[in-house]
């Protein structure tokens, strides 16, 4: 099992994130672009991957390959940033960008799937390599800006093309796991994943996923500022976003022992649960500094507990042959059509900050909807029933 090559693959993945979250809004403002341009930029950084990556998806689907294709992209996402020069215009920017977020969200799917093929029967362990994704985002962020403030922010691009060619080289340290159909016939093999949106634990499984990703996303975009409003200085507020993906790590490491011990649904109701709490808190008491801080480390649940059950579901729902395809549909309605309604929602009850408060309100309302369908619809006895479900349909096949 290439735990340690996998692992590698996470890191420089997010470590890219590391790279354009955090500082691509100071680059572009250096370059003369204003707040509403960089916001443009933003969104079409990320809600590329609403679009980008079925095309990919159903040809490694097909074909049977998938790290070849994601070589593809990766080699995509070097050109966007060696065409990453502000000064030219705001349409090579945009240009850029697309590019860059196209690259991205059809790598991603790529990497899930083979990560979980190489898993198999223990995709319990998933947390373990993902745990590395926390670890590149985080030492990416607090080097970048060290190095930009001692060299100047035209070190940027070359950062960005320094982690993306890490991810392109690191690439060829795999190759695609053998794929065999293990049983697979009938309607596995001809089903290309879409056919699962019939079943209510597929519909409820990313219904659930998509509101806990859109009361997530104003936090992403608007915590900063927030928090600003309230009168934490610049320090105090880096110490918290600081809090978030330490604690992430930390939980990413323990998530595969408490998954096969407990199995994903008390995590999932567990990490529904604090979110629940952690934007209550955060729209209740938002200038308490110690209670900020306490519920960061909830961002260990909200996004990566949450996630390594998700990856699991994927797997589970998803015939092998198909996690393509399963991956792009999650990246796309739950990661990229999240991100776009909390945001759209964000914004427009934020009102220059005067409805902020409601924003976390109905953040924290929205995983409590999330809570009672996953309580009502995804116990593991209903994961069971559909696994035997589609026995039946396939023996009839």
């Amino acid at each position: 099992m290439p735990y340690i090559r996998l692992s590698l693959l996470y890191f420089a993945y997010y470590a890219i994130f590391g790279v354009l979250i955090p500082y691509l809004g100071r680059y572009l403002n250096h370059y003369g672009y204003d707040f509403q341009q960089i916001g443009i930029a933003m969104a079409c950084l990320t809600g590329i991957n609403m679009l980008a990556p079925f095309v990919l998806a159903r040809i490694s689907d097909v074909l049977g390959v998938r790290l070849p294709l994601a070589r593809a992209a990766a080699l995509l996402m070097i050109l966007a940033a060696w065409l990453f020069e502000p000064q030219v215009g705001f349409g090579r920017v945009i240009l850029s960008v697309l590019l860059i977020g196209s690259g991205l969200s059809m790598v991603l799917p790529q990497l899930e799937a083979v990560t979980l093929d190489y898993l198999g029967e223990n995709k319990h362990r998933y947390g373990f390599i993902r745990s590395w994704g926390a670890v590149g985002f985080t030492s990416i962020v607090w080097t970048v800006g060290p190095i930009m403030d001692e060299y100047g922010i035209q070190w940027y691009r070359y950062l960005l093309m320094a982690t993306v060619v890490a991810l392109f080289a690191f690439m060829f340290l795999l190759k695609d796991p053998e794929y065999h159909s293990y049983g697979e016939t009938g309607a596995e093999i001809k089903g290309n994943g879409l056919e699962h949106f019939k079943e209510l634990f597929v519909i409820i499984l990313f219904i659930v996923y998509l509101i806990n990703q859109t009361a997530l996303a104003p936090y992403n975009s608007f915590a900063d500022l927030y928090w600003q409003s309230w009168g934490h200085s610049s320090s105090s507020i880096g110490v918290l976003l600081a809090v978030a993906p330490i604690a992430e790590t930390a939980l990413t490491f323990l998530i595969p022992i408490v998954l096969f011990r407990y199995g994903y649904f008390k995590i999932l109701c567990l990490a529904l649960s604090l979110s629940v709490i952690r934007w209550f808190v955060m729209a209740s008491v938002p200038g308490n500094f110690a209670a900020m801080a306490a519920v960061q480390l909830i961002h260990a649940f909200s996004f990566g507990a949450m996630h390594v059950t998700a990856m699991f579901l994927i797997g589970q729902v998803f015939y092998r042959h198909q996690r393509g395809m399963g991956q792009s549909l999650y990246v796309c309605l739950v990661s990229g059509l999240g991100l776009v309604l909390g945001n759209v929602y964000g914004g427009h009850f934020w009102n220059g900050g005067e409805g902020a408060r409601l924003v976390f309100f109905s953040s924290s309302a929205m995983c409590l909807i999330a809570l009672v369908l996953a309580v009502l619809y995804m116990r593991p006895q209903k994961l069971l029933a559909l696994s035997a479900a589609r026995t039946g349909q396939n023996t009839a096949v």
